[in-house]
């Protein structure tokens, strides 16, 4: 028995040991390409498969597809253009001009009526001189007014609160013209004995006059 007759003998023993025969040299399986065009296979036309769909080249595709990016046609069209929000704000503008010029000849009026004097404990100043400021700048002031409530909400909203229908114009008018007749009165209380006899005399000519003039044209409807 020579050498390599001991080593194939012992090889084989280890082999039976182990629980298998003899290794044999078993080729590979040959490898099979993937046809690209058909990776899933062909159908018996010869149409390829296409189990996931197809792709925007019209081959099939290897797995499902997923969400993926939306469309531009499903997304909301929205902009935050300065430029359309400012065309959309001058369009619904409203006009505060007369509106602004109206309580502003109220305070004029009110403010020309207080000549000084005082009502009660505080004394009150003679507000004509300033008056005559007010009325001479009041066309500018209601422009640019006007033009800061077409821009600014808070604006707007203060504007609309002291100016139209159903606003709070008449509280200005009222509460200058009630202080300028309180005033007025304390200084006629402290006037002169004279001042006040005139101050009668004139009321009691107005008020016959008045009187006339009712009775006149009770006369005339009859």
């Amino acid at each position: 028995m020579t050498v390599t007759d001991v080593d194939a003998a012992f090889e084989a023993a280890l082999n039976a040991d182990a629980g298998r025969g003899a290794v044999a040299d078993v080729p590979a399986p040959p490898r099979q390409d993937r046809d690209p065009e058909a990776p899933h296979g062909r159908a018996d036309d010869g149409t390829p498969l296409a189990p996931y769909g197809v792709k925007a080249d019209g081959t099939p595709r290897l797995r499902e597809p997923g969400p993926g990016r939306p469309r531009a046609e499903d997304k909301a069209r929205v902009t935050t253009s300065p430029v359309v929000k400012l065309a959309g704000a001058k369009a619904a503008a409203v006009d505060y001009t007369d509106d602004l010029l109206g309580l502003g000849t109220a305070v004029w009026l009110g403010a020309s009526s207080m000549k000084g004097g005082r009502l009660g404990p505080v004394r009150l100043p003679d507000c004509r001189p300033y008056a005559a400021v007010w009325k001479q700048t009041l066309p500018q002031m209601a422009a640019v007014w006007n033009t800061a409530a077409q821009q600014n909400d808070q604006v707007r909203s203060a504007v609309e609160k002291f100016t139209g229908e159903g606003s709070m114009t008449w509280v200005v008018g009222v509460a200058v013209v009630t202080a300028g007749f309180v005033s007025s009165c304390t200084e006629l209380a402290k006037a002169p004995a004279e001042v006040r006899a005139q101050a009668t005399a004139a009321n009691d000519a107005a008020l016959q006059e008045y009187v006339s003039a009712q009775v006149a044209a009770m006369g005339a409807a009859a």
